[in-house]
């Protein structure tokens, strides 16, 4: 199953920030505005998309009853620009970095723990023109996969 047109997620080193509160709770990590933004714009594309949203529930139902895993492979649609140079040597852009906001995104949207995502893989392209997106690559590990360590009787 695949998701496409999913907003681009922040890096994870602007998912939160730390706050020291001179009065009330005291210090710790809150969410940026711009994960803050991101959760918004998930929200919004799930309204926008509902064919791909309920397909992709369905599809997680299914995972779920069943007992299976999840092998989630995310690709990340970037301006060319913002990846490659002009002498056409890649940029710092850790693509990696944006993992941990798209799966915790998922999973809230679609209603799952995303603990149940086992495996997977990213890609990074280079668009030459239009916006950042990102695609999501649903598939379905079965409960008793090589993966999955089997436990000790």
């Amino acid at each position: 199953m695949v998701i496409t047109g999913l907003p681009m997620p922040p890096s994870a080193n602007a998912l939160y920030r730390n706050v020291n509160r001179r009065f009330g709770k005291g210090s710790g990590r809150v969410k940026t505005n711009e994960y803050k933004i991101f959760e918004s714009k998930i929200k919004q594309w799930a309204w926008q998309n509902p064919d791909q949203f309920t397909l992709a529930r369905t599809f997680i139902k299914q995972v779920q009853s069943r007992g299976d895993l999840i092998r989630l492979d995310l690709t990340f649609f970037f301006e060319r620009s913002r990846i490659i140079t002009k002498d056409q040597r890649p940029k710092r852009l850790d693509t990696s970095n944006r993992l941990k906001a798209m799966h915790d995104a998922l999973a809230n949207m679609l209603g799952f723990d995303d603990c149940l995502i086992w495996s997977g893989a990213f890609d990074k392209v280079a668009l030459h023109t239009g916006g950042e997106y990102a695609e999501a690559k649903l598939a379905i590990i079965k409960k008793n996969h090589a993966f999955m360590p089997t436990p000790n009787v």
